[in-house]
């Protein structure tokens, strides 16, 4: 079905989003996203596996810089006709301008092996991101350095649920 608003026509999606979402949002410690099983950092400090260390590819706009976060919290924004949007809130570390290879709280070797400070944040405030443009990865502490871990990429799983007949 399609909606008609000055001669034009509007797809329902289109609609329904242009509406805005409903006053209430709600809030989960878990998704599933393309594959990845996404948890929050505050759900995960007992468990021995991180769910929540993320990255959002670079584009043309930011010179392929990749950003790397922590995943803080799990926002889904529901709109009209049964369409959601969902926002992941993270902590992000600092990397460097477009132009540089470098900053205070990022290093690239010459393997590719990528360096975060843990303790130095970026975009306090500007948290969010669409929770479709996030890939999963995996932080391993340095040895050498204190505070600094190394960015570990990670593909997705394919996850099979059996039911019980």
């Amino acid at each position: 079905m399609k909606v008609h608003y000055t001669e034009r026509k509007i797809s329902e999606e289109l609609y329904a989003l242009s509406q805005g979402p409903h006053y209430m949002a709600r809030v989960f410690s878990r998704c599933f996203i393309h594959d990845f099983l996404f948890r929050t950092a505050s759900i995960q400090v007992s468990f021995s596996t991180q769910n929540s260390r993320v990255l959002v590819k670079g584009d043309d706009s930011t010179c392929n810089m990749d950003w790397y976060g922590v995943l803080k919290k799990i926002i889904t924004l529901d709109f009209p006709h049964k369409k959601e949007v969902i926002l992941f809130e993270c902590d992000w570390f600092d990397v460097p301008a477009t132009t540089k290879n470098k900053s205070r709280g990022y290093s690239k070797h010459q393997y590719g092996i990528i360096d975060i400070d843990t303790t130095r944040r970026r975009y306090v405030n500007d948290p969010y991101v669409l929770a479709t443009q996030v890939e999963q990865v995996f932080y391993v502490k340095c040895a050498n350095k204190s505070n600094w871990s190394s960015v570990v990429r990670m593909k997705p799983r394919t996850f099979i649920f059996h039911a019980r007949i």
